[in-house]
């Protein structure tokens, strides 16, 4: 009995050890020249957002669970991404926050970062409270300037904006913005959904942490050590 156990558990442990194939990417089927409605929440994508076309569509995740449509003219002055996926937790101060970090991190796509204006409060179409968050940002380089929106959907979805622009100052791309949410044909919200807020920064810094130390035993091995003593005896 104790064997049959320990090789049940030894084989489920080297499985999920084991590094799983990643999911390519596809294309994501939508008719030109149609709106798209994304079944699996009913928000609609329109052929034309503020004037700019749908260009691409891309699914991360077969099934709808993980998708991204952009809107951009041939010359990408002014590119919109819409993405929609599923989150563990739809607190958008928490999500815009780790989208900052990325953001601000890419210094070879923008430079000099000024947010407009700080971090605000949006109620998305069909939401009773103002659960999204929204920053927008001017930017030296490729970019005059950028932009970034979430808002929850529904029970379990997540809906991100990201805008950049070649030509528009920040104003006018924080406009734009706006009129983006407003763009989608959001269904209605059955959900309720906390007010969002920012994420503030902590008032007492964290004191400082000794130096890591690799650990010197593999931690397989301290797993398989739990199993054993949890094995139960023939």
């Amino acid at each position: 009995m104790r064997s049959k156990f320990l090789g049940t558990m030894i084989g489920a442990l080297l499985v999920s050890a084991s590094p799983a194939s990643a999911q390519q990417p596809a294309p994501l089927a939508m008719e030109a020249g149609k709106e798209f409605r994304h079944a699996r929440t009913g928000l609609i994508f329109p052929a034309t957002l503020q004037g700019l076309p749908r260009m691409s569509g891309t699914e991360f995740e077969p099934g709808g669970w993980d998708i991204a449509i952009q809107y951009a003219p041939s010359d990408m002055a002014t590119a919109i991404s819409v993405y929609v996926y599923q989150a563990a937790v739809q607190d958008a101060g928490l999500l815009i926050a780790e989208s900052r970090i990325s953001l601000e991190g890419r210094q070879s796509h923008y430079q000099n970062l000024q947010p407009l204006a700080p971090l605000a409060a949006f109620a998305p179409p069909g939401d009773a409270v103002k659960s999204g968050l929204r920053l927008t940002y001017s930017t030296d380089g490729q970019f005059k300037s950028t932009a970034i929106a979430i808002a929850p959907l529904g029970r379990d979805w997540v809906v991100k904006f990201r805008l950049s622009s070649k030509t528009l100052s920040a104003a006018e791309l924080n406009t734009l913005l706006t009129s983006t949410i407003t763009g989608l044909n959001w269904p209605n919200q059955a959900e309720a959904h906390a007010a969002a807020a920012e994420i503030a920064a902590c008032q007492t810094p964290l004191p400082a942490m000794k130096p890591a130390k690799p650990i010197k035993t593999n931690m397989a091995y301290g797993l398989l050590g739990a199993i054993m003593n949890l094995a139960p005896d023939e």
